[in-house]
């Protein structure tokens, strides 16, 4: 099968791993020592992997006919829009209504929320900037509402520069060295104004973004080029990857300043060994499946880990309080609802995963590509459209 045209089963495998660590990344705000571990610490760079992947997989599903036209491109950008708009729609809405909830808690009932007041930092400016994807771009409201949707809106605008960048490419040829000095561009641009690690910080982010979305552009030409160096699966080297990035997300302090950038090549060369793999772990069943609600457990899971901790910590309180007992074992009853907490919190979001990517991705999805078909319709020249899940 031409590299062109191959189903990359095991990338969308690996995207549903970054999200499970992503998910114990934000458990992190549960006191345990385990959680507490760099390993989970650093799970935020799972968020990079996703860029390089999707640098990778949207150059393999679309640099081709489709973005040669500004018809292409809207196109593009529209079936782009009907992926990642509508669960963050769903989900904002959601956390809004926490916030009412909160508030009528307060004004009601007098109880108030040990973190935040309700709408003191997400407030009716942070909603707006959530409805029209740029809060990303301006300080106090980047990470607000469902704050991990940052990343989806700097990777929605980075889609829009990928397209126009391509349709002003002579030749396509030109796209992987272009790429290089972007992502070399966006990383000076980073480090120049004080990004010396990989931040979610307003504005910055966006420039994170473009660093790992164009070394998946240019890794993806890299293999378009030179098919045969990735044909063949090499276990060892693999291994070598997964053990580098364990290590490095083991060992090195959160948001360290420079250290963050060193798994940007890494999760390039584990790309590029697992899109040349063509079976082994990750075309596991249960990883695929992982991979394929990767978007849902990315986006529905900090309202879960909310309620779950919220649950879990009362019970806490409540036994410890009613069988005075129990207080000489507190470390062992914390010890035994930390494990609660993730057994609970992890069913709930791969429960309700099913549920979103069953009842909105894939409705939404199919909406918006009828959409694109009856008011953009492709060109004969166009071209059939890849294999690869986006």
């Amino acid at each position: 099968m031409r590299p062109d045209r191959q189903f990359f089963g095991g990338l969308e495998s690996l995207r549903g791993v970054a999200a499970v660590l992503v998910i114990f990344h934000h458990m992190t705000q549960w006191h345990s020592s385990v959680l507490q571990a760099g390993f989970f610490q650093n799970g935020y760079l799972m968020v990079d992997l996703f860029f390089v992947l999707s640098g990778f997989v949207i150059c393999h599903s679309y640099a081709g006919a489709e973005l040669s036209t500004g018809r292409g491109i809207a196109r593009f950008m529209m079936v782009r829009f009907g992926r990642l708009y509508p669960l963050h729609l769903y989900m904002l809405v959601l956390f809004l209504a926490i916030e009412t909830a909160k508030y009528l808690a307060e004004t009601k009932l007098g109880f108030v929320a040990r973190v935040s007041r309700a709408f003191s930092l997400n407030d009716t400016p942070a909603f707006i900037a959530n409805l029209f994807l740029v809060h990303p771009f301006f300080r106090g409201t980047n990470v607000t509402f469902n704050h991990a949707s940052w990343s989806i809106g700097v990777e929605f605008y980075t889609y829009l520069l990928f397209g126009l960048l391509f349709f002003w490419l002579p030749k396509r040829s030109w796209l992987a060295p272009v790429a290089g000095v972007l992502a070399l561009l966006a990383f000076g641009l980073l480090w120049g104004a004080g990004g010396h690690c990989l931040t979610p910080d307003a504005g910055l982010c966006f420039l994170r973004c473009l660093v790992g979305f164009f070394i998946g552009v240019a890794a993806h030409e890299l293999y378009q080029a030179r098919p045969r160096w990735f044909g063949r699966r090499d276990w060892r080297w693999e291994a070598a990857l997964l053990a580098a990035l364990a290590g490095i997300l083991a060992w090195k302090p959160p948001q360290s300043a420079g250290w963050d950038f060193v798994v940007l090549p890494l999760f390039m060369l584990l790309i590029l060994s697992v899109a040349g793999a063509s079976g082994g772990v990750w075309n596991w069943a249960p990883l695929r499946w992982l991979g394929k609600v990767s978007y849902s457990l990315y986006m529905v899971h900090l309202a879960v880990l909310m309620l779950v901790s919220r649950l879990v910590e009362a019970l806490e309180l409540h036994l410890m309080a009613g069988i005075p007992a129990l207080a000489a074992h507190g470390v062992a009853l914390h010890a035994g609802l930390t494990l609660a907490f993730v057994l609970t919190s992890l069913a709930a979001v791969f429960g309700l995963s099913q549920l979103t990517y069953r009842g909105i991705e894939v409705p939404y999805q199919k909406c918006f590509r009828r959409l694109a078909d009856s008011w953009l319709p492709p060109a004969p020249n166009e071209g059939n459209r890849r294999q690869f899940k986006v």
